[in-house]
């Protein structure tokens, strides 16, 4: 997220522009790479705070009722190749990946993109029925 009208008119304390400015460059790299689920991190935060994912007090034991839900629901990279159209009708599976930058490093490691063919990585939820 990049600073806008709207995150200027904000206290440092709320901008979003200003979460990660007291963050180790090495948990910053972390997260970037996809090692650590910041969002993740955020609902547990909430959690031990006893509050919704709207951040209202719903109690310790309910938050943490909420968030074990939530953190069964993971996401994964879904990577294929297509060609150059990107027509699902020609797309050829070729793994899943915690990532989206692992997806993209198989991608380049087994030499996926050229001027005939594209990739997709398209990010799917784990155990839920949904047609892309």
């Amino acid at each position: 997220m990049t600073a806008t009208k709207d995150f200027q008119k904000m206290s440092d304390e709320l901008n979003p522009d200003f979460l990660f400015n007291g963050t180790y460059s090495q948990l910053l790299s972390r997260i970037a790479k996809g090692e650590i689920d910041a969002k993740q991190l955020a609902k547990q935060e909430l959690a031990n705070r006893g509050l919704d994912i709207n951040g209202q007090w719903v109690g310790f034991d309910e938050a943490k009722k909420q968030i074990e839900t939530t953190i069964q629901t993971k996401n994964v990279f879904v990577l294929f190749e297509t060609d150059i159209h990107k027509m699902k009708t020609s797309r050829v599976f070729l793994g899943v990946y915690e990532t989206k930058n692992q997806a993209i490093d198989a991608a380049k490691e087994n030499d996926c993109y050229s001027s005939l063919s594209e990739v997709e990585i398209i990010e799917a939820e784990l155990n839920k029925f949904d047609e892309q």
